[in-house]
Order: C-alpha cells, then sequence, then structure tokens
C-alpha cells in the first residue's frame, strides 16, 4: 500500500443514455505521466467534481464546504461567488501567515499557488474543496504533467507551503485554523493518511471482486 495517490478529474464519464456528462473530462496521458505513475504503483482516483490533477499525502490538507443553496446567506450558488465567499473565509482564517489571495482560481501567497479549487453545483446543493499543500515532495510532484492551460504566473513560481510559515509551525495542522468557525459550521476533522490508505483499500477489494466474481 502506498501513501501517495493521484487524484484526477473525471475522464469522460458517460451517462447511462450514452451522453457525455459535461464539465468533468481529461485523458490521464494528458493529466499524468502514465508510464511513471504504473512503474510506481501509484493509485490513481477519478472524482466527479471539476478541478485540476492533484497528488495527495501525509502533507495534503483537505478543506470541503458542502452546503444547501441557501446556508450561506445572500450567496449565489454559481461558481465566481462561491470562490469570492470561500477565499475570504481563507483569508480570515490565514490572516497574518502571508501574503494570501485569490489569483484566478488559485489560493496563492503572493505569486505562489498553495491550494487550488473543485466545485459541483446543483440545483439545491453545492460542494467547493481544495488541498492545501502543508508541505509536499518535489518528486512526487513529477508524477504530474503541466497542465496545457495553466494561468501564467504559475510558470515563474513554485508551490507555496504552508509549513513554511513560522506561525504556522505552531499551530496543529489545520485543526487550529477551524476553531473560531465550528459554533456557525459543523465540521468534521478526518485523519487524513489512516483514512486515506483504508479506503483504498476497500475500494481495491472492491475493484477486484467486480472484475473478478471468482474472487467471492
Amino acid at each position: 500500500m502506498t501513501d501517495r495517490t493521484v487524484e484526477v478529474v473525471s475522464c469522460r464519464q458517460q451517462r447511462r443514455d450514452g451522453e457525455r456528462n459535461g464539465g468533468c473530462h481529461g485523458k490521464p496521458s494528458e493529466l499524468i505521466e502514465v508510464e511513471s505513475v504504473l512503474k510506481d504503483g501509484i493509485p490513481v482516483v477519478k472524482r466527479f467534481s471539476g478541478g485540476g490533477t492533484v497528488i495527495v499525502d501525509s502533507g495534503t490538507i483537505f478543506m470541503s464546504f458542502i452546503c444547501n443553496k441557501g446556508d450561506i446567506p445572500g450567496l449565489q450558488p454559481y461558481p465566481s461567488p462561491i470562490m469570492s465567499w470561500t477565499g475570504q473565509l481563507y483569508g480570515q482564517i490565514l490572516s497574518g501567515v502571508g501574503d494570501f489571495c485569490l489569483r484566478e482560481n488559485d489560493y496563492a501567497f503572493g505569486s505562489r499557488k498553495v491550494g487550488g479549487n473543485a466545485q459541483s453545483i446543483t440545483k439545491d446543493r453545492w460542494i467547493h474543496h481544495t488541498s492545501f499543500l502543508w508541505d509536499y515532495d518535489v518528486k512526487n510532484m513529477e508524477y504530474l504533467k503541466l497542465p496545457s492551460r495553466a494561468p501564467k504566473y504559475r510558470s515563474t513560481s513554485t508551490p507555496y507551503k504552508l509549513q513554511e510559515n513560522r506561525k504556522n509551525e505552531e499551530r496543529k495542522r489545520g485543526k487550529e485554523w477551524i476553531t473560531p468557525y465550528q459554533h456557525k459550521y459543523a465540521i468534521t476533522i478526518t485523519p487524513p493518511k489512516s483514512d486515506l490508505q483504508k479506503w483504498l483499500s476497500d475500494f481495491q477489494h472492491l475493484e477486484s471482486s467486480s472484475t473478478n466474481p471468482s474472487a467471492n
């Protein structure tokens, strides 16, 4: 079992009527270094929400908002308003840490990206999530290909590690970020590594059972 995972946007999922499910698409060969991923046995997971391709490991902090349409007063359930709202919220949480800002569709400190975003919006509900880089191994990033349409500012900078800031070293990896907001939102803190490995183990067992009925 590996503690690294590549999370990939859904690859041309098919509806039951044969039509493509718009919004989530991407060819693995355009997103990841397929040969290296297969050689090193890195699991690849498709997700239903739009967004980019990310590496998930023990240095990743997931943040997700799962909301009904009227949960946030005055917020219109469209990508730009949601991103504006989450950007303001994260700006409050990370105040004093650095020059936090929104850069196009990224969360960044100055010119350095620290997290992207993925969203799925239906008539009455929406989800917005991101994976913040608490830390990362440069070698793991080599499993990913550069996006064909990336913001220009990324070409001249390296990703930002939240751990780089000394003020963050005194915090408990995200737990203390959300404490002031627990009275307003239903918040669940999930240990990433252990749960990820259990989920992957269960998923691989189900996949094996579905492709090899004799294994049951």
